[in-house]
């Protein structure tokens, strides 16, 4: 959904413990009011704002959503790695799985572009944190092209497809937008 008006009633809708958005279309104050909004109707929102394109629109900004009652929080600083875009990539931590969390992120890829940088950024950072964790992203490429690149073998993670299309648009369907788990922690994760 690029409409933040979209998000609370879409994860208030499905049995959803977690949520990865990107394209978020906020800016400036606008994220502050999204995530009171979020906290409002019991969620918790961490949410790296949209930038402003030369023609006054707003591109990019991702962000990770999670009922209170799985609180995000700050991951460890990681000195010395290159961090990616925070309008393309956000990095939390997530008492959803496991006492101690498990890192998510959420990341968006740029349409149209070469994103072999981006990925190798995230990669990156993912692989300096030396644990298992979830990513959720539009990564403007199908699992299988994703998976062809071997990107997501190289940070030891499977790809996890939705059934059906992620991504309508008249007559154009596809499936753009999924996961990349760690492969130690997909048997648990659904």
């Amino acid at each position: 959904s690029t409409s933040w008006a979209n998000v609370i009633p879409c994860i208030s809708s499905t049995d959803c413990d977690l949520a990865c958005f990107q394209e978020m279309s906020r800016f400036g104050e606008n994220v502050d009011c999204a995530i009171v909004a979020a906290s409002f109707a019991g969620y918790q929102a961490c949410i790296h704002g949209s930038v402003q394109t030369d023609n006054g629109g707003l591109s990019s900004g991702v962000a990770i959503v999670s009922p209170k009652s799985h609180a995000i929080f700050d991951v460890p600083s990681l000195h010395g790695v290159t961090w990616p875009p925070s309008e393309r990539f956000v990095l939390k931590g997530w008492h959803g799985l496991f006492p101690k969390g498990v890192p998510v992120g959420s990341i968006y890829c740029e349409t149209g572009a070469d994103n072999n940088a981006l990925l190798h950024c995230v990669g990156s950072v993912l692989r300096a944190l030396g644990v298992p964790f979830l990513l959720g992203g539009d990564f403007q490429m199908t699992g299988q092209e994703l998976h062809d690149t071997g990107w997501a073998q190289s940070v030891n993670a499977s790809i996890v497809m939705p059934h059906g299309f992620t991504y309508v648009s008249g007559s154009h369907m596809s499936s753009i937008d999924f996961w990349v788990v760690h492969n130690d922690i997909m048997p648990i994760v659904t």
